[in-house]
Order: structure tokens, then C-alpha cells, then sequence
């Protein structure tokens, strides 16, 4: 069976409950703006502390402040895998 929808069946069956939903949880559209803006404002703030990161790690690799890890090294870093105290 197939079902079609009209223009307003869609309006009228899929918007009103999410506007519902919307108003239940915000009294305004100011308080809804708010809310916005303070969740993408975390987001921003997530993604320039990244950002600050990764040109830090730049200028680490830029200036040659790493440790290269080979094959090799593993082994060393790893230890005993039969001593407990390490685990």
C-alpha cells in the first residue's frame, strides 16, 4: 500500500507537532533564540579549542619537539606484559 500526502496533510500532520513540541519546551522565541545561540556558542568554543590544538601540534612538529615512535620502540614503551604493576 502507498500512501501520498498533500501539501497541507504534510503541514497540518508533520509541523504542528513539532511547533508543539518547540513551544512546550520554550516560552518565547526569544528564549528559543537564547538557546540556540548558547548551544552553537559551545560548539564554536569546542572547535577553536581544536583548532588551538592542532597549530599547537603543528608548531610541535614544525620545530621538531616530538617523539618518534617506531616499530622498534614499541616494544620498549609496552614493557613486561607478564608484570602487573604496569598494567
Amino acid at each position: 500500500m502507498k500512501a501520498t500526502f498533500s501539501g497541507s496533510e504534510l503541514r497540518c500532520g508533520f509541523r504542528h507537532p513539532i511547533l508543539g513540541t518547540i513551544r512546550k519546551r520554550y516560552p518565547s522565541a526569544e528564549a528559543a533564540a537564547h538557546d540556540a545561540m548558547a548551544r552553537w556558542e559551545e560548539g564554536e568554543g569546542a572547535r577553536l579549542e581544536l583548532l588551538a590544538a592542532l597549530d599547537e601540534a603543528e608548531a610541535d612538529v614544525e620545530s621538531a619537539h616530538y617523539t618518534d615512535y617506531t616499530d622498534a620502540t614499541l616494544p620498549q614503551l609496552a614493557g613486561d606484559p607478564t608484570c602487573a604493576d604496569e598494567i
